[in-house]
């Protein structure tokens, strides 16, 4: 379902979602995504480099 997104989106249900990953605007998308989680590692790695 849905029409925004690529690849799988439209296939996709988080768990605790009732939409899938094309239905959703991406600030949701982007509070869940695998990526976001490694890019908010990666700063908190980062940020010990700089103490």
């Amino acid at each position: 379902r849905g029409a925004s997104g690529f690849g799988y989106d439209p296939i996709f249900v988080p768990d605790n979602y009732t939409q899938t990953f094309a239905e959703m605007g991406n600030d949701i998308k982007n509070t869940i995504s695998h990526r976001a989680e490694a890019v908010k590692e990666l700063s908190a790695f980062l940020s010990t480099l700089s103490e």
